[in-house]
């Protein structure tokens, strides 16, 4: 799904129903179609801010910006189970 960061533009794969507070920490790393923006810039605080509240919710695919092959989802419910 899409995700916007502030003024910023990305995307991201996700498992399950994003409004399901317990499926949202089931998103992927979000692959961003623009730069981050500069320090100067205007909203670059509401940007830090809405980031900080979207990470939350890339608990247990962290590192992964697609989702993983069988194998590594299997490994990381071992890993990670506590996470969901």
């Amino acid at each position: 799904g899409f995700v916007r960061v502030a003024s910023r533009l990305g995307w991201c794969w996700y498992s399950g129903d994003l409004w399901s507070v317990r499926d949202r920490c089931l998103s992927c790393e979000i692959n961003w179609l623009d730069p981050e923006p500069s320090r100067e810039c205007s909203d670059y605080e509401l940007y830090v801010k809405e980031l900080q509240d979207v990470q939350k919710f890339m608990r247990f695919y962290r590192g992964f910006h697609e989702p993983p092959t069988e194998m590594k989802y299997n490994q990381l419910l071992d890993e990670r189970s506590y996470l969901i």
